[in-house]
């Protein structure tokens, strides 16, 4: 079965020209490249992501939407939501054999 990697490989997008959404959608591909999280791990509710990266709900979904797009992670909203992660983002893969 042939996959679609995602848009992005987030370890080479320049940070000088990001906004923020896109900032915080770079910094959670690369701790969850980092964290080695597989696909179906519970990143948690949308609230405690915004306080855990300093930035307000709005900004916190936009950088959510540009990871769905990629397919790097799905979010439930509502009472019992959150944000799982559904595909590591390219790298992480490189890393874990790297090691």
């Amino acid at each position: 079965m042939i996959v679609d990697p995602p848009l992005r490989n987030w370890t080479l997008i320049d940070p000088a020209h990001e906004g923020l959404p896109t900032r915080i959608a770079r910094r959670v591909a690369l701790e969850i490249m980092e964290m080695n999280w597989p696909a179906g791990a519970y990143l948690g509710p949308e609230r405690e992501l915004a306080d855990r990266y300093g930035v307000s709900a709005p900004t916190l979904d936009q950088a959510l939407r540009i990871l769905e797009d990629d397919g790097v992670v799905a979010v439930k909203r509502g009472r019992g939501g959150g944000v799982v992660v559904t595909k590591p983002p390219i790298g992480s893969a490189a890393r874990t054999t790297a090691l």
